[in-house]
């Protein structure tokens, strides 16, 4: 990705950013520093869908054929619960939302007699 430079800005010597960049860079960085490991956790957790909502979308996208959507979504459930439980306890879970989201997906795409890809 190429960035635009606006060169008639200062520029902080051999960072790339020009200085309100690094003023902002560094005033994030205090920040995240203040924070504990604890709530930048659930931070990131309040960002994800809720796993109902997770496992919807898993299913609609099984159903519409694009298990690369699937797929994706079922990593971003197992990474958020490895947050939660061990990573072994996650990787199961994921699998078995997998799972049940897979059989949910042919029901309905039985139903509407459309077969999934």
């Amino acid at each position: 990705m190429e960035r635009h430079v606006n060169l008639s800005k200062k520029r902080a010597v051999g960072t790339g950013f020009d200085t309100n960049d690094r003023k902002v860079a560094i005033e994030e960085g205090k920040k995240l520093k203040a924070k504990t490991a604890q709530e930048i956790v659930e931070e990131f957790l309040e960002t994800l869908p809720n796993p109902d909502d997770i496992f919807k979308m898993v299913v609609f996208s099984l159903a519409k054929g694009d298990t690369e959507k699937a797929m994706a979504l079922t990593k971003t459930f197992e990474v958020a619960a490895s947050l939660l439980f061990s990573e072994n306890d996650a990787e199961t879970a994921a699998k078995n939302m997998l799972r049940a989201a897979s059989e949910l997906a042919q029901k309905i795409a039985k139903k509407n007699n459309t077969p999934l890809n």
